[in-house]
């Protein structure tokens, strides 16, 4: 899965573009998030949201957007 990001978001390369990756819980997509923000820029925190249990969006130090959301349904 991917999205273009909003016409507002500041050019900048490989910014019309994010990747996405559902892990299965919670859990294991916090620490996908966190590892994948490690020297990068947190975009969206990672929280419950009203689709997911937990999502989050950065830029991961090589410029690349991720969406990381968790499997399980929010409560």
């Amino acid at each position: 899965m991917s999205n273009d990001l909003p016409n507002d978001m500041p050019y900048q390369p490989q910014a019309s573009v994010s990747v996405a990756h559902q892990s299965k819980t919670v859990k294991e997509a916090r620490i996908r998030f966190e590892r994948l923000c490690e020297s990068g820029v947190t975009i969206m925190p990672f929280e419950k949201q009203f689709f997911s249990a937990g999502f989050g969006m950065c830029k991961d130090r090589f410029g690349t957007h991720w969406m990381i959301m968790a499997d399980d349904a929010p409560t």
